[in-house]
């Protein structure tokens, strides 16, 4: 298929009816027994082909526009699915409607959470991330293992966020 045959870096976006049938015919007639026949089909395509780092960035300015001021959104998680309206050859112009989903989450503020940790003993900050439904799983790392306590100076804790 001609989307097998795409560069990368570039999405094929096809009409609704990508393929009209112009002309067929075949050597053989209905209800004609024979061991073999051609059957000749013309058909008419048209597609565009697009940059997707365009359409990621115009997502990406299309999501920072609609989130609220706590939310952030996972540029790696953006999926576009694009879709050519009608085309119009004279004017050389297509309309484009563009499906566009990503993963948006509530903004960390770590430096707060960092505060709210500090110097806390471990099993209790674990206890308390088991209890947000926000959060699937957690793991609190301290080196060396034998210390119970969280450190006091808050550019000693890390903290990574990792999205399912």
């Amino acid at each position: 298929t001609f989307e097998n045959k795409v560069l990368s870096g570039l999405i094929l976006a096809q009409e609704k009816n990508p393929i009209v049938i112009i002309n067929e015919s075949s050597n053989a007639k209905p209800g004609q027994a024979i061991d073999t026949f051609i059957y000749d089909v013309k058909a008419k395509g048209r597609a565009i082909l697009l940059s997707e780092q365009d359409l990621k960035e115009i997502s990406e300015i299309y999501f920072t526009k609609e989130l609220t001021e706590d939310q952030k959104f996972l540029s790696e998680s953006i999926k576009i699915n694009p879709l050519v309206g009608a085309i119009d050859e004279s004017l050389n112009t297509a309309k484009l409607s563009l499906d566009i989903s990503g993963k948006i989450y509530k903004d960390l503020e770590t430096r707060f959470v960092k505060d709210q940790l500090k110097g806390r003993p471990v099993q209790e900050v674990e206890k308390s991330f088991s209890e947000l439904s926000q959060i699937s799983k957690a793991k609190i790392k301290i080196i060396p293992s034998f210390i119970k306590n969280l450190p006091q100076d808050i550019n000693k804790i890390e903290l990574k966020l990792n999205f399912d």
